[in-house]
């Protein structure tokens, strides 16, 4: 039986303790919704690395793998090898390649303490593919995190206006679900429950500000 919507109040401790939390474990699972062979086998992509070595899509793939086991420095090593490889082509795939990495390696650096880091290889990332749903995901991720929400939701808007994330990827029910965060965390429950209400109709999960 439902018991009706959470509640979090604008009481600023519990609502930006509510919220890193909350903002931590969606940082995570949006990158790797993206990809969606997180739990294969590392001896696979090591394999299938040893039998094509400029691959960034495999590298990614075992960097992927390494961060799903918990193998944190590996996996920052592994995104950056991508990148590299990506770098060396010049079409449609492996810029994809080279933004999906570099979302990847900013949840790790993120967790890691290190946010300017990770802020850089998001905006990089959104300055060679606008319109990659993630990037801009984690970015308003991050700046929540940091009490910086005006900037957040001016991310969260730009992107909400490209609405083109690619096949597979629901990315505009995080968005609208971040921006609710955002405005919630800076006092606005009126207009944070209006994005939440948009989030909600997308599939996320119901919330409410009061």
């Amino acid at each position: 039986e439902r018991t009706g919507l959470p509640l979090y109040r604008t009481n600023r401790r519990r609502l930006r303790n509510w919220g890193a939390l909350a903002i931590l474990a969606l940082i995570i699972s949006s990158t790797i919704n993206r990809n969606y062979v997180w739990r294969s086998d590392i001896d696979l992509w090591r394999d299938a690395l040893n039998q094509s070595p400029e691959s960034p899509r495999s590298q990614i793939n075992l960097a992927l793998a390494l961060h799903g086991r918990g193998e944190m420095e590996e996996a920052v090593q592994g995104y950056q090898r991508a990148m590299g490889l990506a770098l060396k082509r010049n079409d449609s795939r492996s810029r994809e390649n080279l933004v999906n990495a570099q979302s990847n390696m900013s949840v790790l650096l993120a967790s890691n303490g290190n946010t300017e880091f990770a802020e850089r290889a998001l905006r990089g990332a959104l300055q060679i593919d606008p319109n990659f749903g993630p990037a801009a995901i984690n970015l308003s991720h991050l700046l929540i995190v940091q009490q910086r929400y005006a900037e957040a939701i001016t991310v969260i808007d730009d992107a909400l206006i490209a609405k083109n994330f690619g096949p597979g990827f629901g990315a505009i029910d995080k968005l609208y679900y971040n921006k609710g965060i955002a405005m919630a965390l800076s006092g606005d429950c009126l207009n944070a429950n209006l994005n939440f209400n948009q989030a909600a109709s997308l599939g996320m999960t119901p919330m409410r500000c009061e």
